[in-house]
């Protein structure tokens, strides 16, 4: 019974693993063609149900680890550091507060609200950490050809894990980077770019009439203007506003002026709002080329790398390993001659040019053959 409910619990991870995989991927893919916010929503919604499900899952993994005095076995040997990264922080930086904003403001039009969501400009980058959760499907791996051996599923597991986090780590830094003042970035770029505009439309005072603002605005980013507190100016029709512009710094960029009336000579303060969803659909291409970087790195190392470490190094090692143990077992290892001078296979040549030969003659004398450890060092010299 106790191995049945942990087949299932293993089954529900690995299951629920490939489909936050999928939703990382559609969250971007939704940002890219510039879905409606209520789907963008439900993916976001889903994406906190998943860091739930991994949050609890580590919870109890972690508890399971201290009552059995093996949390550094945990830790550092089965990945739980890897767990608990996939987890926690995406929880409380991520999706938590993303869900959290969702729910408590009502949209663009209510007050153009949606300031918690500053805190997400930089800490959002963390939500890619989300594919290190692959990782823990390579376990399902063990029924492919060449890589049933314990020695390859470590070996790959670690090369995978080093590859994958090492990239997850680097974008992290960079995103990090990207955003402070002295590291130059697109985001930067369309800062200016508003400001610029909002001079413009100060100076020449291009509110005062719909129809400049309108040509004005064609070219420009700007989707809103508020003077004094009261709406003066929108680019799209309420609904379009509902349906496409759900968040600030993902979807619109605030510029508050309150000291508008220093710099332009008017007592009116302004709020203007501008259409930022084409940098943010290039960042989702770009985490859609990352994601899809990963997994094709992934598959390489499984199809082509592990059946190459198996037939260099494990396949050896099994075949020598079987005909020291069993007296019937006599095949000879077969060297490539591109890797005929690695040492496994120089071994593998020793074994069967002396070791066969010898162990052949002992079975037809009906002599018992015992070797030890001497033995070996004898024929190795």
């Amino acid at each position: 019974m106790g191995k049945r409910i942990v087949s299932f619990f293993e089954t529900f991870i690995i299951t629920a693993i490939f489909l936050v995989l999928i939703q990382t991927f559609m969250e971007d893919f939704s940002v890219l063609l510039d879905w409606t916010i209520p789907w963008r929503n439900y993916l976001l919604f889903a994406g906190l149900v998943f860091d739930i499900i991994f949050t609890i899952e580590f919870l109890f993994r972690m508890g399971f680890a201290i009552y059995r005095g093996k949390v550094k076995e945990y830790i550092f040997y089965k990945k739980g550091w890897i767990d608990f990264i996939a987890s926690v922080p995406l929880l409380l930086f991520s999706s938590g507060p993303v869900v959290w904003t969702i729910i408590t403001k009502a949209g663009i039009l209510a007050g153009f609200s949606g300031n918690f969501f500053n805190i997400l400009k930089v800490i959002k980058a963390i939500r890619i950490a989300r594919i290190l959760r692959l990782l823990r499907v390579l376990k399902i791996f063990k029924q492919i050809k060449h890589i049933d051996s314990k020695m390859v599923q470590r070996h790959i597991g670690k090369i995978t894990a080093l590859c994958i986090s090492s990239l997850v780590f680097v974008l992290f830094i960079f995103t990090i980077f990207s955003n402070l003042s002295f590291f130059p970035s697109i985001g930067k770029d369309y800062r200016g770019k508003h400001k610029i505009a909002i001079e413009t439309v100060l100076s020449k005072k291009l509110y005062l009439e719909k129809g400049r603002m309108d040509d004005f605005a064609r070219y420009s980013d700007i989707i809103a203007i508020k003077r004094n507190g009261k709406k003066i100016y929108l680019k799209y029709d309420v609904n379009y506003y509902s349906d496409h512009f759900g968040f600030k710094n993902e979807d619109y960029s605030y510029f508050s002026l309150e000291e508008s009336a220093r710099i332009y000579n008017t007592r009116d303060n302004f709020e203007f709002f501008f259409d930022i969803r084409a940098l943010h659909a290039g960042q989702a291409g770009e985490n859609i080329m990352f994601f899809a970087i990963v997994i094709v790195m992934v598959f390489v190392i499984l199809v082509y790398y592990s059946p190459h470490f198996a037939m260099t190094v494990t396949d050896p090692i099994h075949i020598m390993c079987r005909g020291i143990k069993e007296s019937g077992y006599n095949f000879e290892v077969k060297i490539p001659d591109q890797y005929r001078d690695d040492d496994i296979f120089q071994l593998s040549e020793l074994f069967n040019r002396v070791y066969l030969p010898l162990k052949d003659r002992n079975r037809r004398n009906e002599v018992p053959l015992e070797l030890s450890i001497e033995d070996v060092d004898n024929i190795l010299k």
